[in-house]
């Protein structure tokens, strides 16, 4: 089981290539023994990570294709997550409250790679740091535990797959 970035044709990524910086797609493929994925938005302010919402999608009756993808667009303090199940697409929009302006460096970036998905073990899928000084220390890896990353303020997207219904 896998998630990387979305792979298009020649033209597609023609076209994409416009929005770059701004919208970015993954395809993951699971097996059976995945129920339910959830995607998690995390924001950074006060010095602690707070969950500002969640996408659950129960992917058990959808046998026949094992692989999907998702959709990131960020855009001025909102997240459009694009899930795509199937023929099936449903946007979800969330405003994010932290505000990079007074952080005198900042870091972002997305899924940089293919990640072998594990059961309940989340994957950070984009990020987007600040501090207020002229160094950041990425001594630890974000795409392994943004948790544990020294920064002023943060914005997180995760995806989990999980084993067990959500009840």
């Amino acid at each position: 089981m896998t998630i990387k970035k979305a792979y298009f044709s020649k033209e597609t990524r023609k076209l994409l290539s416009l929005f770059q910086d701004e919208i970015q797609f993954f395809d993951y493929k699971i097996d059976d023994s995945i129920k339910v994925v959830s995607i998690e938005l995390w924001e950074y302010n006060q010095n602690d990570w707070e969950n500002i919402g969640n996408i659950f999608s129960d992917i058990n009756d959808l046998k026949e294709n094992k692989l999907f993808r998702i959709g990131l667009k960020i855009d001025n303090n909102i997240f459009n997550v694009y899930n795509i199940l199937d023929e099936n697409i449903s946007k979800y929009t969330y405003k994010y409250n932290v505000d990079f302006e007074d952080m005198i460096t900042t870091s972002y970036g997305f899924l940089p790679d293919t990640q072998e998905i594990k059961a309940n073990k989340e994957i950070v899928l984009y990020y987007k740091i600040g501090i207020k000084e002229n160094y950041l220390d990425l001594e630890d890896n974000i795409i392994d535990n943004f948790r544990n990353i020294k920064c002023d303020k943060g914005v997180v997207i995760t995806i989990n797959f999980l084993d067990k219904e959500i009840e």
